[in-house]
């Protein structure tokens, strides 16, 4: 083995490791990204971007009782991680909900299957 290659290896294995975070967001699932309704919240605005780093936000409106003409709306954002599975955990505790909300996106119905049993239904 020469020293070109061994130092070739090195500087592949070294590119591999440094672009893994970055690669993560946009490997596991990208598909998830998108609009979103809610049925909880029926008419407000809901949208998952995967960031760098394996992070995503999600971005949104909230109402009372929904986002229908004429009713005041709040707009928020919050953050999360794309976990090693494909699943992501998300902190909504800066609107009012739960710190690590545990969600994974289903391919078969196009839906984002969150741990509390709510279910985000994606718009294509």
């Amino acid at each position: 083995v020469d020293r070109r290659a061994v130092l070739r290896a090195a500087a592949a294995a070294l590119a591999a490791a440094v672009a893994a975070p970055s690669a993560l967001a946009s490997a596991l699932h990208p598909s998830f990204e998108g609009k979103y309704s809610d049925p909880k919240h029926p008419l407000c605005p809901r949208q998952v971007e995967v960031l760098k780093r394996g992070t995503l936000r999600v971005t949104g409106e909230d109402g009372n009782p929904g986002c229908v003409p004429g009713v005041p709306r709040s707009s928020w954002k919050v953050s999360g991680a794309i976990q090693k599975d494909g699943s992501f955990k998300v902190n909504f505790s800066p609107k009012g909900g739960p710190k690590d909300l545990a969600g994974t996106y289903n391919t078969r119905s196009g839906t984002i299957d969150w741990q509390d049993g709510n279910k985000w239904v994606k718009k294509f």
